[in-house]
């Protein structure tokens, strides 16, 4: 063939040569073109198995690039960019931007699958990114010790994205090692989230008024421990308190976020370091506090705490619902971690006073209700009005449990009425009406009933605690729910225009002998120590919910 085409070309080019020249010619030619096809051949080859081998090699990288996800347990996903816009604009602090933040926020987030018992982020490591719980579940520990668990629709880092903070303070991994399920979390870093706060103007002087407000804040970090202490920690030595405060993580609430829910397990303490709140139950507001760390504003005085019952372990669940109506900076302290800094502590005396404190007071949490309910059942003006024992049960059902220590006042003379009446269910309290101590009441006795009743507009003596007291709170508010959903009791408020006067200082007087209480706010009401019911009825029908014809 070679042969052929070799003629073919010489027949093409030059003059013919002889045949024996021809035939060498030929075959020279042909012997040419044989090694250039064969050389072909071999570069054809070569670039074929080039292509071949570097297929191969991607292929090897793509598989060793899965392994290594696999290996590592970390790897990205996608999801749907307008699930995470829904999920973004459910956080609390994106609770205030416009649709176009959050739509251009969520173009530029990551979504990360964990493998089980994998490190989400690392106690005391840094971080600038919020990381939110999509997906599977978690653990926060601190030292080892457990905290509680995170599951979809909560986040971590709120203050590691606005610059407050850049080094995590717990730890977050993946549950069991057993699922296989893992987490899917989706993050948010610090400079994607500033890239965007550049395009919106709005959104930028809304964070950058949190993050002033926050780094305002920072120089009064030991609020309620080594600032304000709270006095249950009065106990406890300077070095000990230095452990305690260490060992307390500080939060971030968005407005509407829920510090505290109502009936659900609560043992830990939460300490308002700065913002404003309500304290809710059923949805209605029982009272606010607020907390200002500005150095031209900052308060001093006692430290403002909500969980003191359940970390006291009176109360298994909480009684209310807190809610944070402004950037709120919160300090909480896990009673886990706190029982951990004290047992390892070598102040083994302060160990017992702190247990010491609270003996007796763990037995409340199983008699709370029933308690609460032969209280007030048991108050004459309860008992005058004759209210049915779903009522009663109601109001014992719906009653705040509170924690008042040495020196704290339940209710301050001449300031305004609270609106709240105090069933002390264990410890000692004082009532004092111009400096003077009245009386004492101890367990299982009421005070300032009418304050629920809305009949106070300002309070005419003092409460105050002696040693630790545990108080459970019936507010004006909750009464008024309980009359509302029991028309009938709320009749008999106005049954009481047809009793004589006759009668009602009658019984009365017989009701004031058992109702040392009751005499103190009669003391307010007239010289005497009778507490007259036609007068009651007649300031209870000034108040404009009583004034109203009683419903059918």
């Amino acid at each position: 063939r070679f042969q052929s085409v070799g003629f073919a070309i010489a027949d093409c080019g030059e003059p013919c040569a002889p045949p024996s020249e021809r035939r060498r010619s030929s075959t020279v030619l042909g012997g040419s073109l044989r090694h250039r096809a064969s050389m072909a051949r071999r570069r054809s080859s070569a670039s074929a198995g080039a292509k071949a081998k570097r297929q191969t090699l991607w292929k090897i990288s793509m598989e060793s690039q899965d392994q290594l996800d696999q290996m590592s347990g970390v790897h990205e996903i996608y999801i749907n960019p307008v699930e995470v816009q829904q999920v973004l604009a459910a956080m609390p602090i994106f609770s205030r931007c416009g649709h176009q933040f959050v739509e251009a926020l969520a173009a530029d987030t990551v979504a990360l699958r964990y493998g089980p018992g994998l490190h989400i982020v690392k106690e005391r490591t840094e971080g600038n990114s919020l990381m939110f719980m999509h997906a599977g579940a978690a653990v926060k520990t601190l030292d080892e010790v457990t905290l509680e668990d995170v599951f979809p629709g909560q986040c971590i880092g709120e203050m590691h994205l606005l610059g407050l903070s850049n080094v995590w303070p717990v730890t977050l991994a993946t549950t069991s090692a057993s699922s296989e399920e893992g987490a899917t979390v989706i993050s948010v870093t610090a400079s994607v989230f500033s890239r965007v706060l550049d395009k919106f103007p709005t959104e930028r002087a809304y964070f950058a008024a949190v993050q002033g407000r926050g780094r305002a804040g920072a120089g009064s970090g030991a609020e309620g421990v080594l600032v304000n202490t709270w006095p249950l920690f009065n106990t406890l030595s300077a070095e000990m308190l230095r452990e305690v405060d260490a060992c307390i993580i500080t939060k971030l609430y968005f407005p509407g976020e829920k510090i505290t829910v109502q009936r659900a397990s609560c043992e830990d303490l939460f300490i308002l370091a700065q913002g404003w709140c309500t304290v809710e139950l059923n949805g209605r507001v029982l009272r606010e506090e607020s907390k200002d760390l500005r150095p031209d504003r900052r308060q001093e005085g006692e430290a403002t705490v909500f969980g003191e019952a359940g970390f006291a372990g009176v109360a298994a669940r909480s009684s209310a619902t807190v809610v944070a109506q402004s950037v709120c900076q919160i300090r909480v302290l896990y009673k886990v971690l706190f029982k951990a800094v004290l047992s390892k502590s070598k102040d083994a005396v302060a160990w017992k006073k702190w247990t010491a404190s609270f003996k007796g007071l763990d037995e409340l949490a199983t008699t709370s209700l029933v308690g609460a309910k032969r209280c007030i059942r048991e108050l004459p003006l309860f008992l005058k009005l004759g209210f049915d024992d779903r009522f009663i049960h109601f109001l014992a059902e719906h009653l705040e449990d509170r924690i008042f220590l040495s020196g704290q006042r339940l209710i301050s003379e001449a300031g305004a009425s609270d609106r709240a009446m105090y069933v002390i269910r264990a410890g000692t309290v004082k009532i004092e009406k111009g400096g003077h101590v009245v009386t004492r009441l101890s367990g299982e006795q009421v005070v300032g009933e009418l304050g629920a009743f809305g009949i106070e507009q300002s309070r005419t003596f003092s409460v105050t605690a002696i040693g630790l007291c545990f108080a459970q709170v019936l507010a004006h508010s909750i009464l008024l729910e309980g009359l509302e959903r029991f028309p009938e009791e709320r009749a008999k408020v106005f049954q009481l225009s047809g009793k004589t006067q006759d009668d009602d200082d009658s019984d009365d007087e017989d009701a004031m002998v058992h109702a040392p209480s009751l005499m103190v706010r009669a003391s307010s009401v007239r010289p005497t120590n009778s507490l007259n019911m036609k007068k009651t009825e007649q300031v209870l029908m000034q108040i404009p919910f009583f004034s109203r014809p009683a419903l059918a």
